[in-house]
């Protein structure tokens, strides 16, 4: 499951058109001002308004690539390419512990990266079954994980 994504913009606020900073790096207030909302969240009314003016907030999503697919997709990488060359030019020298060596490398790494990306697929998924909104409030309880684009608005340690 892929979600189609938008390259991030780095741009300093002297260089934005609007001059405004990025919604990370703006102060809370500005930020609920912005989005006409308040640290209580929206009323019914301002979330059916919003609703209606912009539709749900959905990502659109692709079907994942397979297990083997993604596995191979693995091996697509130039560090990697250049690994198993160097792996094919130990085994022709007949030096068969680097040879051994270099190909493990290569294939730990292809296992490493085929698990994460599974976990990302599966995150994806669940964020595609509930996406959270614009504006919306959040409670996250003490050491719990959570995987979405949220901005603190304050953070307190857990029980002593």
């Amino acid at each position: 499951m892929h979600a189609e994504a938008v390259p991030a913009q780095d741009v300093s606020a002297e260089d934005r058109a609007d001059g405004a900073l990025p919604w990370h790096a703006r102060p809370v207030a500005d930020c609920f001002a912005a989005l006409e909302s308040d640290p209580s969240g929206l009323d019914r009314d301002s979330a059916a308004t919003r609703l209606r003016a912009w539709g749900p907030n959905r990502l659109r999503f692709s079907p994942p690539p397979d297990r083997l697919r993604r596995l191979l997709r693995q091996f697509d990488d130039r560090l990697l390419q250049l690994l198993m060359g160097a792996g094919r030019v130990t085994a022709l020298l007949g030096e068969w512990v680097e040879t051994g060596v270099i190909f493990g490398v290569v294939l730990i790494n292809a296992i490493i990266g085929h698990v994460q990306e599974g976990r990302a697929v599966r995150a994806l998924e669940r964020w595609r079954v509930g996406a959270l909104g614009a504006g919306l409030l959040v409670l996250v309880e003490f050491e719990k994980r959570l995987q979405a684009p949220l901005r603190a608005l304050f953070a307190a340690r857990g029980p002593a």
